[in-house]
């Protein structure tokens, strides 16, 4: 898992941006965890914790911005925790969950770049 892929996608919102940054480095530790076989829980609950602070922060903005499509994209970050629910709840095997959070972290990059992308004209505006 490349974290340095993530300077491809900054918003220039340099709060968002450090808050991408900070969930994926949680990401990566705990992708890391369940490679040498270590206890994730911990990792679980500081990615899970930070990726909701972020959506909260992120909801916020958009608030703020007045974006036309937050409806959807609140529809679209909750989709992306029922993902990650799903992911740390699914499987105990160390294999089955390396897999799943390398499909997770692909997940946060698409919806970035599809998703988060799409506000920042409207910020840009403010």
């Amino acid at each position: 898992m490349d974290i340095d892929i993530l300077d491809l996608y900054k918003l220039k919102i340099d709060s968002i941006d450090i808050e991408h940054r900070n969930y994926v480095i949680l990401l990566k530790a705990l992708y890391d965890a369940v490679k040498e076989q270590q206890d994730t829980i911990e990792h679980e609950d500081a990615f899970e914790a930070a990726l909701i602070a972020h959506f909260v922060n992120e909801e916020a903005l958009m608030l703020e911005i007045s974006y036309p499509h937050r409806a959807a994209h609140v529809k679209a970050h909750q989709e992306l925790l029922r993902k990650v629910h799903e992911m740390l709840n699914t499987s105990d095997k160390h294999y089955q969950k390396h897999f799943l959070i390398d499909e997770l972290f692909r997940a946060l990059l698409d919806h970035i770049d599809w998703m988060d992308f799409q506000y920042v004209p409207y910020y840009d505006k403010k």
